[in-house]
């Protein structure tokens, strides 16, 4: 009886084996998430970016602040943003998570942010759940 057991279980492995590699599933269309992403405009990763004046006037565009310290931005999207760090003031390790300050005119917004790649003095980093308020107002200026 268990020899039979075991012979149903090992058939039954086979099978489930085997059917990884049925020719059907390959040509049925999946919806993936990134699909569903990229048709509802949620790749972050494709959106514009605003360059930052090197002069001027910045009123409609955040300024930010790292531990009170202002930082000189370089571009902002709503994937993220890219800080000019030549006093490596975020302690540049990528993966590190840090908190930024989005300075508004009418109010500032903490910023969960990670490090995704660090050069010379340049961060770029990702926003980690974008803010609401910040989302609204970063695609109003795409």
């Amino acid at each position: 009886v268990k020899s039979s057991m075991e012979h149903i279980r090992l058939h039954s492995w086979i099978s489930r084996f085997l059917d990884i590699f049925n020719t059907d599933e390959f040509e049925k269309p999946k919806i993936s998430t990134q699909s569903l992403a990229t048709d509802n405009s949620l790749d972050r990763r494709r959106t514009a970016r605003v360059q930052y004046p090197e002069f001027g006037n910045i009123e409609t565009l955040p300024k930010v602040r790292f531990e009170g310290r202002p930082i000189k931005v370089q571009d902002i999207s709503l994937g993220g943003i890219c800080l000019i760090d030549s006093f490596d003031f975020l302690r540049s390790t990528v993966g590190n998570e840090i908190d930024l300050e989005l300075v508004w005119p009418d109010g500032v917004i903490t910023q969960r942010s990670l490090i995704v790649a660090a050069g010379y003095d340049k961060r770029h980093l990702r926003f980690l759940d974008l803010d609401s308020k910040s989302f609204v107002r970063l695609n109003l200026l795409l």
